[in-house]
């Protein structure tokens, strides 16, 4: 029989009274997990509209503050579009990094609280791309 783990902090669970447990009862994040699971599923249809509209309005205010820091255009072609813009890792290793801390909004808000650090640049998506899947941008190549 396999050991069963939390499935929020990922520590294994003590035999169960319950074979149903799949948190620990006194494991902080567990509680916090339940508690929004429980209240998401009691939300009316416009509480759930609004919290999804408040929460996409302080992911973009992240977005733009964190692109605003680094610089606001593609370091490589000057694209200033918002919507063309993104976040790279300068060294590489943003899918392992992401994988670790988050995609979006988690990404940009832990750039917020971490500083800022460097290591980072905004590209747009068709530099960040050539640099993912060719190590270089068509960009930087000689005419």
């Amino acid at each position: 029989m396999q050991p069963r783990v939390c499935a929020v902090c990922e520590l294994a669970l003590p035999l169960p009274r319950k074979i149903s447990q799949k948190y620990h009862d006194d494991c902080e994040k567990s509680v916090v997990l339940r508690y929004n699971k429980q209240r998401w599923k009691n939300m009316t249809a416009v509480e759930k509209a609004s919290n999804n509209m408040r929460r996409t309005r302080l992911s973009r205010t992240n977005r733009t503050l964190v692109l605003q820091h680094y610089g606001g255009a593609c370091a490589c072609c000057g694209e200033t579009a918002f919507e063309f813009l993104c976040i790279d890792h300068v060294n590489g290793g943003g899918s392992q990094h992401r994988k670790s801390i988050g995609f979006g909004y988690n990404f940009y808000k832990w750039l917020i609280d971490q500083g800022f650090p460097g290591g980072f640049r905004v590209l747009c998506h068709n530099c960040n791309m050539a640099y993912g899947c060719y190590g270089y941008c068509p960009h930087k190549l000689p005419c």
